[in-house]
């Protein structure tokens, strides 16, 4: 299926799902990485809540120091975030060889899945490493899936601006681009299998897909998950393409604009 007007809209809305407010650490999501420059952006999902990080723990297998630590610099921002805030950390174990960053409680084995809040693998296969915690814990789809490295003095980045909590952040929606520290994330030149960024995977959580390009997907949509494709020029829902019963699926032309015009306005 092509959409390819301006004004033509597709809805696949089976059951109404409601979006529960995440609170506390379940609404802080690691939201960019610069491992040329050693640092993270942390970022608070809330638009209600507020989260303190400072003794939260930082986690590179085996390094682990303190946000509130000597180690670690806050470049930007303050740990104690508001509703939509961000903060930038430094560290020096952030680099482009130890292929994992971790984000943890203040306190509680590093090995157990309810003290880990987010995590993001890169570049290859941490070893050793934290990912079977963190899938474990559902922040992370795979231990053998990984963002690959960012080129030049790109960032990685989470381009999902639906996610409401380290549950919508896993490898599926980490990308490369500009740094855009302390303000919003980039958005993708397109979603095609030309470009190598063909949706395929399967998508169970609160997802917002946006490109002033084409999407293209043979994505399986579940039945607790809430997603747009929202593209600036066309949408192609190829074969193998499904959405199962209870989902809600909306998909339509209007491009970046972080989030307006569908389920997660």
């Amino acid at each position: 299926m092509f959409v390819s007007t301006f004004k033509s809209t597709i809805v696949f809305t089976i059951v109404n799902v409601f979006l529960i407010c995440q609170i506390g650490e379940a609404q802080v999501i690691i939201n960019e990485i610069d491992l040329q420059n050693n640092w993270i952006e942390v970022y608070n999902t809330s638009s209600t809540q507020m989260v303190d990080i400072t003794n939260y723990r930082l986690c590179m297998r085996p390094a682990y120091d303190a946000i509130s630590s000597s180690a670690v610099t806050v470049l930007a921002g303050s740990p104690v975030l508001g509703p939509g805030d961000y903060v930038i950390l430094q560290w020096a174990e952030i680099n482009v060889n130890e292929n994992e960053i971790g984000l943890y409680l203040p306190s509680g084995s590093f090995g157990q899945s309810n003290n880990i809040v987010d995590y993001v693998q890169y570049g290859g296969i941490a070893s050793p490493s934290r990912a079977l915690t963190a899938v474990e814990a559902g922040v992370w789809d795979n231990v053998n899936t990984f963002v690959l490295l960012a080129s030049g003095n790109n960032t990685l980045q989470n381009f999902n601006s639906a996610a409401q909590s380290a549950t919508d952040t896993d490898s599926n929606h980490w990308y490369e681009a500009s740094a855009t520290m302390m303000a919003d994330n980039a958005c993708p030149t397109s979603y095609t299998m030309l470009a190598g960024s063909l949706l395929f995977n399967v998508e169970d959580g609160n997802a917002d897909y946006e490109t002033d390009g084409v999407i293209e997907s043979i994505q399986t949509i579940t039945s607790t998950a809430v997603v747009d494709y929202d593209s600036g020029m066309g949408i192609c829902l190829n074969p193998g393409f499904t959405v199962d019963l209870g989902a809600t699926f909306d998909a339509f032309i209007n491009g970046c604009n972080l989030g307006a015009g569908g389920n997660h306005n």
